[in-house]
């Protein structure tokens, strides 16, 4: 398996052009024998899916991310999660209709997922389709009554759409379930 992580530390540095591999080659043997022997993860496993996606984030590399999501999805098509991170990947990425149409998918095989309901109400108020944003707002606080946070996010959506009445309704609903306004 270390032979693996070298060959693969060796194809990025060549394919980046520049870098330098020693650390990276020094650690293929304990990387290997933490994630092969004492971690006892193997690729596929949902944890490390997850994990390598996020590292991949972190270090700014988006499109790996993505490319592990996606590769996540096209094993496990009905694996909400992946659907949800491929989405606000693409979200972030300035691919509207894509994320919409990945998130549409998540909520097809669960339409119970706040998540995702959330995702696509944020995804139609950036797109100012306010209707889809304030519908899904709703399906998100019928799932989470007390949801405060999306309740003031409601309420903004309604004001700035001069739903006056509306927005004044989901203030005194925060109100009565903040009495002691402990969110603010």
């Amino acid at each position: 398996e270390a032979l693996k992580i070298r060959r693969n530390i060796w194809r990025s540095l060549r394919g980046a052009g520049s870098g330098h591999m020693g650390g990276s080659l020094s650690a293929a043997d304990l990387l290997a024998a933490l994630y092969f022997h004492h971690l006892r993860l193997r690729p596929g496993d949902d944890q490390v899916t997850r994990a390598l996606a996020e590292i991949y984030r972190q270090a700014g590399r988006p499109g790996d991310a993505a490319r592990v999501w996606e590769k996540q999805v096209e094993a496990e098509p009905r694996d909400v999660d992946a659907l949800l991170q491929l989405g606000l990947h693409y979200f972030a990425q300035g691919q509207s209709d894509r994320a919409q149409a990945t998130l549409q998918k998540a909520l097809e095989v669960d339409p119970t997922s706040s998540g995702v309901i959330l995702a696509l109400a944020e995804i139609y108020e950036e797109a100012d389709q306010s209707e889809q944003a304030v519908l899904h707002y709703r399906k998100a606080l019928e799932l989470e009554p007390a949801n405060l946070r999306v309740r003031l996010k409601l309420g903004d959506l309604l004001l700035r759409a001069r739903r006056a009445k509306e927005a004044l309704a989901e203030a005194d609903t925060v109100l009565e379930v903040d009495a002691e306004n402990k969110f603010a």
